[in-house]
């Protein structure tokens, strides 16, 4: 389950294609119970948008962001705001999304379990030490940080 990320676009594909949108809305929401991660937050967040309604993944996301209160999670919830925001708190919005933007930027995504080398993307021969599949990612939780 630790790479679910990884293979998420092919699987959403899959059952896109199949026309079987709600179930892989299911599947996605049992894996981030197994495995919270904010990709796998915002892949259902998307679904639940296009599928059901934009209050759907607002209320979603306002869920996951009660739970853990992370920048990212937050990010994504002002950017469902945005979308109906006018006028001064559309303005407001997009100062607060500039400055979490800012703070969450340039975070690793990976770590080597050997030798702590840490990386945006997936390696699986970790450049620090050269061991193979010893990456793993770094967002335990929700927010990743």
């Amino acid at each position: 389950m630790h790479f679910i990320t990884e293979i998420i676009q092919p699987l959403c594909q899959c059952y896109q294609e199949q026309g079987q949108e709600q179930e892989l809305i299911q599947y996605l929401k049992k894996c981030f119970n197994d495995y919270p991660n904010l990709y796998l937050m915002l892949t259902i967040a998307n679904y639940l948008q296009r599928i059901n309604n934009e209050q759907t993944a607002i209320d979603f996301i306002a869920e996951q962001v009660n739970n853990d209160q992370s920048l990212r999670n937050l990010s994504k919830l002002i950017n469902l705001y945005l979308s109906t925001a006018h006028n001064s708190a559309a303005e407001k919005l997009n100062m607060l999304q500039a400055i979490i933007q800012q703070l969450s930027a340039g975070k690793p995504a990976y770590c080597c379990s050997h030798c702590g080398f840490t990386a945006p993307i997936l390696y699986w021969n970790c450049p620090g030490c050269h061991h193979w599949s010893s990456a793993r990612p770094l967002q335990k939780n929700i927010g990743g940080g």
